[in-house]
């Protein structure tokens, strides 16, 4: 590849004449790759990527900015001063690129302008994880064709209203492991084929409502490890084909009656960990499809009539709370039960008719209760 190494040459060359101020790539590693095989890996200083390689469009299909920390070599160039910087991707600084992948991870990269990433016409995933990323700004990924896109790993304060817009071709999003702390109206809206939002780990504690609207195939939303005390009554919006959502590990104390309102397809709900105290009969809307709940480690004293009635739940886990008193017919007409977790609580009687509603082929661990039967 006698083009490449040229091109290589020429801009590695800026770094050694201290031509590199206000450069966007400065001395910083780019590994070009076709398929499984790595054409090239260099440290470049540039503004524009494509001019500085030079690359034939049939040379490459992904490329990857940055390195990963912790190798011997990467330590000696910290060491002797030969790291290299990427801490604004400038506008245009990524255009015209003929690949299907773009990875930017463990840089200083702060601050992506509107139209860095412009003219990428084939590019299916982009991964820019593990960097010092503060704010996602409309006009940066607005419009691309990518089915994947990966921004966890940042310090990511603020997503600029319409951030998204236009992508409608994205079908994963995460954004985990940032610091986030609040989920605006219109936070990911109108993206017909978005499947999976990942939101786990940030500092989260306000979701708005209609902060999820008209995302008509969205299947999976992690919203776990986070600070969420209350979500509104119709927090989810229209979400006609959520298959899995995950709360565990917040701070959650009670739920609005119709908090899964409009996800009427859920089938995996997991709100474990948090601090609920009580549950009500209807808590779970009209989705009695649901297969897996997860309510374990929280506060729950008593379960009352109704509460989980007429569903089709397969599983249903309430171990781990402080459970004290259930009522007689708090689990009826459950078809396909096959297991209930009432472990590590604080039932000190039961009702046999309880266990006369539930199927006979159900296993019940009741393990650490008192496990006195009301005769």
């Amino acid at each position: 590849m006698p083009l490449i190494s040229i091109s290589f040459f020429i801009c590695v060359s800026l770094s050694f004449s201290g031509a590199t101020t206000g450069l966007t790539f400065n001395n910083i590693k780019v590994i070009v790759s076709n398929g499984q095989l790595e054409v090239a890996s260099k440290r470049i200083s540039c503004n524009n990527l494509l001019e500085g390689l030079q690359i034939s469009e049939t040379d490459y299909d992904s490329i990857q900015i940055g390195e990963y920390i912790g190798t011997k070599q990467t330590d000696l160039d910290k060491i002797n001063g030969n790291s290299g910087t990427l801490s604004v991707l400038h506008k245009q600084s990524l255009t015209g690129l003929n690949l299907s992948s773009l990875r930017i991870s463990y840089t200083d990269l702060e601050q992506i302008e509107p139209e860095a990433i412009k003219d990428v016409i084939k590019l299916k995933k982009l991964a820019i994880e593990q960097n010092l990323l503060k704010e996602v700004k409309k006009g940066v990924f607005n419009g691309l064709p990518i089915l994947t896109l990966l921004l966890s790993s940042n310090e990511i304060q603020v997503v600029e209203p319409g951030s998204f817009e236009g992508m409608s071709e994205l079908i994963i999003i995460r954004l985990a492991y940032n610091k986030l702390t609040e989920l605006t109206k219109n936070f990911l809206s109108n993206l017909p084929k978005l499947q999976l939002v990942d939101l786990s780990w940030n500092n989260i504690d306000k979701i708005e409502n209609g902060a999820f609207e008209n995302l008509p195939d969205l299947k999976v939303l992690f919203l776990e490890r986070n600070w969420i005390k209350e979500v509104g009554d119709r927090f989810l919006g229209h979400l006609p084909n959520l298959r899995e959502l995950s709360l565990s590990f917040n701070k959650m104390q009670e739920f609005h009656s119709n908090f899964v309102t409009g996800t009427n397809n859920l089938r995996h709900l997991y709100i474990d960990n948090n601090e609920i105290t009580e549950v009500s009969p209807g808590f779970l809307g009209n989705n009695h499809n649901l297969e897996f709940l997860d309510m374990s480690f929280n506060n729950i004293k008593e379960i009352n009539n109704g509460t989980f009635s007429n569903f089709n739940i397969i599983e249903l886990d309430l171990s781990h709370n402080l459970i004290q008193h259930i009522e007689r017919r708090a689990f009826t007409n459950l078809p396909k039960l096959n297991m209930l977790i009432l472990s590590y609580n604080n039932v000190d009687k039961l009702d046999p008719a309880i266990l006369s509603e539930i199927p006979a082929n159900a296993t019940i661990n009741f393990r650490k209760n008192i496990d006195v039967l009301d005769r």
